[in-house]
C-alpha cells in the first residue's frame, strides 16, 4: 500500500492549497506554492548579515531550472543535501523579489522599490538571472531623471551595478550643467568624480567643468578638516586634477580661476599659456581635446591637436 502521509522531510507545514479556479495557469499555480509553500523541499535563511535572518520555503525544481546558480547547488556534483541554505549576503526584500521573478517572470510592483533595486540586481547577478536585472534596469530607468542621478548613480556604483552606472553617467553626459551645478555633486566620491570627468562627451562648457570640480575640492576639504587652499584642493583631487581640460579654457577664465586661487602651479599655468598661443608645444599634464558635446564659447585654440 501506497503510504501517501507527507513525510517529515517535507518543509511545508501546510496542506495542499485548494484553488477556487480549477482553470488557473501555470504562473499562477506557481506563485500560489511560492505564497503558501506547499510541497516546499527547501527553506533559505536569508539576511543574516544585515540583522535577523529571513526563512523563505522553496522548491528545488522551480530555482534550479531558473538559475544554473540554483541548478549546481541542488544537482551539481557536490549537491547541497541539508534542508535549510544560508544565504546571508542578500537583503530579504532582494530575495523576494528574486523569488517572484523565478516563479512568475515578474515582480510586484508594489514590492520593487529605489530601496531594494539594487540588492536586487546584485541578487540577479549572483543567481544569474538576466531577465530580473532588465526588470530592475528598466525600473531605474523610469525613474531616473537630472535631479536624482547623481543619488542613484552613488548606489548604482555601490551594488556594482554597471548598467545602471553606464545610464546615469549618460544622463550626465545630455544634462551636464545642471548636474554639476547640484549640490549633490559636491558630495559624491572620488571615484564617481573621475568617472564624470573621463567621459569624452559632456554638454557643458569646460570651464563650467572646472568650477563644479574645484566646488567638489573645496567641500572636500571641509569634510576632512583641511583650509580649501590652493595646495589643500590639489592634494584631495589627487589625479582628477589632470582629468580637467584646462588648456581649453579662456585666459581670464585661468587668470580669475586656478590661476588666482593656486590650484595650478605656475609652471603649469604658463605651459597651458604658450601652448594657447602656439609659441611651442609643450608636453601638457591636462587633455587638451575638446569633448564632444561641449558648448562653445569664446575661445578657440590655435592649433587643433
Amino acid at each position: 500500500m501506497i503510504n501517501t502521509q507527507m513525510t517529515s522531510q517535507n518543509l511545508s507545514e501546510s496542506t495542499p492549497h485548494e484553488r477556487r479556479d480549477p482553470f488557473s495557469g501555470l504562473y499562477s499555480c506557481t506563485k500560489e506554492t511560492l505564497v503558501s509553500g506547499d510541497l516546499s523541499d527547501v527553506q533559505f535563511s536569508v539576511g543574516g548579515d544585515f540583522g535577523a535572518a529571513r526563512v523563505f520555503k522553496a522548491h528545488k525544481y522551480i530555482v534550479s531550472i531558473r538559475s544554473p546558480v540554483f541548478y549546481r547547488m541542488f544537482y551539481g556534483s557536490v549537491p547541497e543535501k541539508g534542508p535549510q541554505v544560508d544565504i546571508p549576503d542578500c537583503i530579504p526584500d532582494a530575495f523576494a523579489n528574486m523569488l517572484s521573478c523565478m516563479y512568475t517572470d515578474a515582480v510586484d510592483k508594489d514590492n520593487l522599490t529605489m530601496d531594494n533595486v539594487f540588492p536586487t540586481i546584485r541578487c540577479a547577478d549572483k543567481y544569474d538571472l538576466p531577465q530580473l536585472t532588465a526588470i530592475c534596469s528598466d525600473f531605474v530607468a523610469a525613474q531616473l531623471n537630472a535631479q536624482n542621478c547623481i543619488a542613484i548613480l552613488e548606489q548604482a556604483v555601490q551594488w556594482q551595478a554597471d548598467h545602471v552606472v553606464e545610464e546615469c553617467l549618460q544622463l550626465v553626459e545630455m544634462e551636464t550643467d545642471l548636474i554639476l551645478r547640484s549640490e549633490s555633486f559636491t558630495t559624491i566620491t572620488h571615484d564617481i568624480l573621475k568617472m564624470i570627468l573621463q567621459r569624452r562627451v559632456l554638454s557643458a562648457e569646460e570651464n563650467v567643468v572646472y568650477m563644479a570640480v574645484d566646488r567638489w575640492a573645496v567641500e572636500a576639504c571641509k569634510r576632512n578638516g583641511l583650509e580649501p587652499s590652493g595646495g589643500n584642493c590639489r592634494q584631495v583631487l589627487s589625479d582628477a586634477l589632470f582629468l580637467v581640460r584646462f588648456p581649453l579654457l579662456s585666459g581670464p577664465q585661468l587668470a580669475t580661476g586656478p590661476g588666482k586661487n593656486g590650484l595650478l602651479l605656475d609652471s603649469e599655468l604658463l605651459s597651458i599659456f604658450m601652448h594657447q598661443n602656439g609659441a611651442v608645444q609643450p608636453d601638457l599634464p591636462f587633455p587638451t581635446e575638446r569633448r564632444r558635446g561641449a558648448v562653445s564659447h569664446t575661445y578657440q585654440p590655435v592649433f587643433e591637436l
